[in-house]
């Protein structure tokens, strides 16, 4: 796939979008499944001035780290989700005195989304969340001091955009700002981050039968 072909992509989904169907009860009783992946950056300055104050400057802030998430969610109501992400991301950087420092985040998030299908078009659907849940964050170097695991209550918040490009099909993109601090030798660091993925949405709505029955009902 190159730059020359991006147009025919774009045709491609614009014409599968124009064939989606509205959802009158919005997301009312649909399962989600979204896979995603992109990148994880995490802000230290705590960390690193707390490091220098202990004859530890940083050396290299890091450029972040890959991520991903596969989330579960069911529409309780046509404009609100409750939702399981289950995610994981990795960073690294250098601070004088020690090898790299790694840290690798991981957990479960418990939350609600709020969204609007077909908003504006047909197939759009921006959304605003929060979640928490356990995290754990992961931290250690090539030699010394040995790693160390933190178990957390992370807290999260998330917008994006989904958008059909068939009637169970979407393409999302998603930031999630996620709040998590773990513990290592010069104090707390941070595991949480700022998370921006790309990824794919599997829609599980109810059948016609269902959509007719609940839309015949007063």
């Amino acid at each position: 796939m190159t730059l020359r072909h991006a147009p025919l992509l774009l045709l491609l989904c614009a014409n599968g979008a124009l064939a989606v169907d509205r959802w009158p009860q919005g997301i009312d009783g649909v399962g989600r499944i979204t896979i995603s992946g992109g990148w994880k950056q995490t802000p230290n300055d705590y960390f690193f001035n707390n490091a220098a104050s202990q004859g530890s400057p940083v050396e290299w802030r890091g450029a972040g780290g890959p991520e991903g998430t596969a989330s579960f969610g069911y529409g309780a109501t046509w404009w609100l989700e409750v939702s399981i992400d289950l995610f994981v991301g990795a960073d690294r950087f250098k601070i004088a005195g020690y090898d790299p420092l790694n840290t690798i985040t991981y957990g479960a998030l418990l939350g609600v989304r709020l969204t609007k299908m077909d908003l504006l078009f047909k197939g759009f659907a921006p959304f605003v969340g929060v979640g928490l849940g356990p995290t754990l964050g992961y931290v250690f170097t090539g030699s010394t001091p040995p790693a160390q695991e933190t178990l957390l209550t992370g807290i999260a918040g998330t917008a994006g955009l989904t958008y059909r490009i068939a009637e169970r099909v979407a393409l999302t993109l998603e930031y999630r700002f996620l709040y998590a601090r773990a513990k290592w030798v010069l104090g707390g660091i941070n595991v949480g981050a700022n998370f921006v993925s790309a990824g794919v949405v599997i829609y599980f709505p109810r059948s016609p039968s269902e959509t007719d029955r609940m839309l015949q009902s007063p």
